[in-house]
């Protein structure tokens, strides 16, 4: 398979935070496995409870979706704080290096180039990186984990 350079330095700067990475694939997993629990939970409500008028059953329910629902939002939080703290730490490794590399051009090179071009490499150029690994992962991974789950919730139905 052939994967870009820009992709493979972008993986290679991931490597470098095993552990912040799977706390937060781990999240995304716990987080993604309660999302088929509140349909789970909605069903018995709204086939038995609300129809016979069951008083006794009906408080019961709706505490444990309220419950689904805090422990997810919870759950994403973390993982979002995760991803960005990640993101946050490729972010400032890239550009350490980056500033390394431009630091030891030659002052010739530095004065033919234009006067915003390394700033810009700098702050527009590595910034753009931060949302594809805080932002783009985080959905990818997430949405695909909740997919995987609800058809294993439909199918074990």
């Amino acid at each position: 398979m052939n994967i870009s350079p820009n992709l493979k330095y972008i993986f290679d700067e991931l490597s470098h935070q095993r552990r912040l990475l799977a706390t937060s694939v781990l999240l995304m997993l716990v987080g993604a496995a309660i999302e088929p629990a509140i349909p789970a939970l909605m069903k018995p409500l709204l086939d038995e409870t609300i129809p016979n008028r069951d008083h006794a059953v009906s408080l019961g329910t709706p505490a444990l979706i309220l419950l689904a629902f805090l422990a997810k939002g919870v759950i994403e939080y973390l993982a979002n704080i995760t991803a960005q703290k990640i993101s946050q730490n490729a972010v400032h490794r890239i550009r350490t290096e980056l500033f390394a590399a431009i630091s030891r051009l030659p002052f010739t090179e530095l004065r033919m180039a234009d006067p915003g071009f390394y700033a810009s490499k700098m702050l527009n150029d590595v910034g753009s990186i931060s949302g594809a690994l805080s932002t783009v992962w985080v959905t990818l991974v997430k949405d695909t984990l909740v997919i995987i789950f609800m058809y294993a919730y439909r199918d074990w139905e």
